[in-house]
């Protein structure tokens, strides 16, 4: 899906939660009796998007909420694309700090800042049909550091080959 606004998941929390459906249920599974008699897993459905997570981790509905926020923020780098014009490109100082290995990762805003660094990666990525040196160069990092950074996570390591395999190119390893 491809959006020509700002993307949702660079929006502050509250409101990112205003453009969404917010369900409360009760969740399946282990938990006891708190679980099975209060409503405190969570479904967030973005409106304009349709793309929904749920969470039910946490016996608090408001971490819940939270949680399914940070899926949600994730979900959207993943799901969206936005078309990239190459001539002015230059990346962000965040992306840049995160694919080098000296991103705070333990900041308050981790969530946020790594659901842009995904989204701007795989944008590129999608711009130069998923060939990863030439998505490192306008990166302005080697191609060896975008490995590594891809690698680190298994869920964008996934999806990149599986979008790789849908162009015929071999997968990374």
């Amino acid at each position: 899906m491809t959006i020509t606004a700002k993307y949702p998941h660079q929006l502050n929390d509250d409101d990112l939660l205003a453009q969404c459906e917010f369900e409360a249920f009760r969740g399946s599974g282990s938990g006891g009796q708190k679980r099975n008699k209060t409503s405190n897993a969570i479904r967030l459905t973005h409106k304009q998007t349709g793309l929904a997570t749920t969470a039910q981790e946490s016996r608090s509905q408001f971490q819940n909420k939270m949680i399914a926020l940070r899926k949600l923020r994730l979900l959207f780098a993943f799901e969206l694309r936005q078309n990239v014009d190459l001539d002015s490109f230059a990346p962000t100082k965040i992306t840049t700090d995160w694919i080098m290995g000296v991103g705070k990762q333990n900041s308050q805003r981790h969530v946020q800042d790594y659901a842009i660094v995904i989204q701007e990666v795989l944008d590129l990525l999608d711009v130069y049909n998923y060939a990863i040196s030439d998505c490192a160069k306008k990166l302005s990092v080697s191609s060896a550091r975008l490995g590594k950074f891809i690698k680190k996570d298994h869920q964008l390591f996934n999806y990149i080959n599986s979008q790789r395999q849908r162009r015929s190119l071999s997968p990374l390893r």
